[in-house]
């Protein structure tokens, strides 16, 4: 194929131009076996592979590669590395760009961790930033995670903000 041709873009190939070479990075990545990269990286785990520097220009594309081969693979090492810390998860996991790519990588863990993971990120961002990982979440919710958002529903109407609102 042609960088950027019209035959190539309606295939799902690059569109041309500055991106053509991450988005190609991002299919190589995606397409290999997570288990190749650990001897690629000096004998690193996952976590200490994500958490390695790389270039600003690559990174997103990368740990999103990274992101859709972990999913695809059902791995959940991968996936628990990309998703970062339990005990402090920030906005965005150092592999994730959404919500909805959390909940796909969430979905790959097992229930108990995925439950004590989302009931830490209520704690952390509250309902609102929520809703999409609470539905990859096994019912009835285990302990943490029920607790969870009935704090942060408290904590909510304590503010002043109507938690029926938070009904979705």
């Amino acid at each position: 194929m042609r960088r950027g041709d019209a035959a190539g873009r309606r295939r799902g190939g690059p569109a041309g131009g500055p991106g053509e070479r991450s988005w190609w990075l991002g299919r190589i990545v995606e397409s290999a076996p997570l288990s190749c990269w650990p001897a690629r990286f000096g004998g690193r785990g996952p976590e200490e592979i994500v958490a390695l520097p790389v270039a600003d220009e690559w990174r997103d594309e990368l740990h999103a590669a990274w992101c859709r081969a972990a999913v695809r693979q059902r791995d959940a090492a991968w996936s628990r590395a990309l998703l970062g810390s339990l005990a402090t998860p920030p906005a965005t996991g150092p592999g994730t760009s959404s919500l909805a790519e959390r909940a796909q990588l969430l979905s790959m863990l097992c229930p108990e961790e995925r439950a004590l993971w989302v009931a830490r990120f209520v704690a952390a961002h509250g309902l609102s930033e929520a809703f999409q990982l609470l539905g990859v979440c096994a019912v009835p919710w285990a302990e943490p995670l029920g607790g969870a958002v009935v704090d942060a529903l408290d904590i909510a109407r304590e503010a002043g903000s109507y938690p029926w609102s938070f009904s979705g």
